[in-house]
C-alpha cells in the first residue's frame, strides 16, 4: 500500500511539473539568437529549428529568430549570458570556437562562462577546411610552407580568422590574414573579386554558399583539420603535415573543440524541467523527416548531437594539460 502511495505521489508530481511547463509556455514566444548575419548556415539551421521545435514543446510556444552578428559571435554570446531572460524563453546558436575561447579567458570582451551556460544540442559537426582560388600560387596544402596565401578574416572569435592564425603559429604555414570582413560570406565575395586568395572556414558553409565549386574545380580544397580526410574530396587531413608530438597534441585539442559542433545554448539558470523540455524538443526536431527534407533542400548537412554529449565533451576539454592550454590560448587569442 505504501509503495503504491509513493508511486502515485511521484506520478502526480511528474504530471504537475509537466503541466507547469505547459502552462508556462502556452502563448509565449521563444527568441532564437543567431550570432551571424542572415543567409548564413547558422541562420538556416536556426530558422529550421524555429519551425520544428515548437510542436515538441508543451504549450506550443512560437519562435522568433533574431540576428545578432558582431565580434565573431561574441555579441550574441554575451547577450545570452548576461542579458537574455533565464526562464527558458531565450536560446541561441553560436560558433563552436566560442566556448573554448571563453574557458581560456583570452577573448577581450567575451563575458560568458560556459560551465554555467545550458547546452541544448548541436545542429551539425562541420569540417574545418582551407580553400584557395584556382589561380592562387598555393595549389595544395604543402605549398603553404613555401608560398603565402592571402585570406580574409572576420574578427576575434570567428573561424575565418582563428584557423589561419592557428595554422601559421603551430605549423608555420604562410597565411597573410586580411581582417575587416563581416563574416565568411563577405570573405567569399572578396575571393570572387580577387581581394583575397582564399578562406579557412567550414566545408559545409562553403558548399552551402557555393554548391559544387570544390568538386567542379572552381575552388581548391587544400586540407581539413579533423583526424581523417573528408571522404571523396581528394584532399588530405592536417595530420599529413604534423612533425612533432606538440603539434599532434594541439591538433587533438583543436579537433575536440570542433567536435562541439555548432552549439545551440541557453543562458544560465534555466529551470531544470524547462531545460529538459528544450533539449528533448531539439532532439525530436532534428530527427523529424520534415526537418531533414527541408535541410537537404537548403543544402544544409545535419549531424546533430544532444546537449548532454556536448556538455560532457566541453568538460573533457577543460581537462587538457596546461602546456597545451597555453599554446591553444595563443592561437585562439
Amino acid at each position: 500500500m505504501r509503495n503504491g502511495l509513493v508511486a502515485a505521489l511521484i506520478c502526480a508530481a511528474g504530471a504537475a511539473n509537466a503541466q507547469s511547463v505547459e502552462s508556462f509556455y502556452r502563448g509565449r514566444q521563444i527568441e532564437f539568437i543567431v550570432g551571424s548575419e542572415g543567409g548564413s548556415s547558422y541562420d538556416g539551421f536556426a530558422r529550421l529549428l524555429a519551425r520544428y521545435m515548437p510542436e515538441h514543446i508543451p504549450g506550443n510556444p512560437s519562435f522568433v529568430v533574431r540576428l545578432m552578428p558582431g565580434a565573431g559571435h561574441i555579441k550574441a554570446t554575451n547577450y545570452l549570458y548576461s542579458v537574455a531572460p533565464r526562464d527558458g524563453t531565450s536560446i541561441g546558436i553560436i560558433s563552436q570556437l566560442i566556448p573554448t575561447a571563453a574557458a581560456l579567458k583570452n577573448k577581450p570582451g567575451l563575458e560568458a562562462d560556459f560551465r554555467r551556460m545550458n547546452w541544448i544540442g548541436s545542429t551539425d559537426t562541420a569540417n574545418q577546411v582551407c580553400i584557395a582560388r584556382p589561380d592562387a600560387r598555393v595549389k595544395k596544402g604543402a605549398d603553404l610552407f613555401t608560398q603565402t596565401l592571402i585570406v580574409g578574416g572576420a574578427g576575434a572569435g570567428s573561424g575565418v580568422s582563428t584557423i589561419p592564425i592557428y595554422l601559421r603559429e603551430i605549423y608555420g604555414m604562410k597565411f597573410e590574414l586580411i581582417e575587416g570582413y563581416k563574416n565568411s560570406g563577405d570573405v567569399m565575395l572578396a575571393m570572387d573579386r580577387g581581394e583575397v586568395e582564399g578562406v579557412c572556414q567550414t566545408y559545409q558553409g562553403f558548399d552551402h554558399s557555393r554548391p559544387g565549386w570544390i568538386t567542379q574545380g572552381k575552388a581548391n580544397l587544400l586540407f581539413n583539420l579533423e583526424k581523417e580526410p573528408i571522404p571523396g574530396l581528394g584532399a588530405p587531413s592536417i595530420r599529413q603535415f604534423i612533425k612533432t608530438p606538440q603539434q599532434m597534441h594541439v591538433a587533438d585539442f583543436f579537433s575536440d573543440n570542433n567536435n562541439l559542433g555548432r552549439p545551440v545554448v541557453g543562458p544560465p539558470d534555466i529551470p531544470a524541467e524547462r531545460l529538459d523540455v528544450l533539449r528533448r524538443a531539439f532532439d525530436a526536431a532534428v530527427r523529424d523527416p520534415g526537418y531533414l527534407a527541408d535541410a537537404k533542400r537548403q543544402n544544409l548537412d545535419p549531424s546533430p548531437k544532444i546537449g548532454e554529449e556536448q556538455e560532457k565533451l566541453f568538460r573533457e576539454i577543460l581537462e587538457t594539460p596546461e602546456e597545451i592550454i597555453r599554446l591553444a590560448a595563443k592561437f585562439l587569442g
